[in-house]
């Protein structure tokens, strides 16, 4: 399974391309807080273990850069909740 990730600042946005398949996670910025308000996945795919690796992805490099996050996605949040780590880079 090849995975490429793509940060497309102009839109808000991240993209991952994956076996032909495309998956977005839209965000909205302001200042040190990004709120990531949706992860858009194929219909033909469930959430699973590509949508966790882009999560990931996507949290490591908000946490790197140094901004807090407003987790509004329920895919986020509940990826948030699996993985406890995550809750030092969140924002109410």
């Amino acid at each position: 399974m090849e995975e490429h990730i793509e940060h497309d600042i102009e839109h808000s946005r991240f993209i991952m391309n994956s076996d032909g398949k495309v998956f977005y996670l839209n965000y909205i910025a302001k200042n040190n807080v990004v709120e990531i308000t949706e992860v858009i996945i194929p219909e033909d795919v469930s959430f699973d273990e590509i949508c966790s690796s882009f999560i990931e992805t996507v949290l490591t490099y908000f946490s790197d850069a140094h901004k807090k996050v407003i987790p509004t996605c329920p895919y986020v949040a509940a990826y948030i909740q699996r993985h406890y780590y995550w809750k030092m880079i969140t924002v109410n």
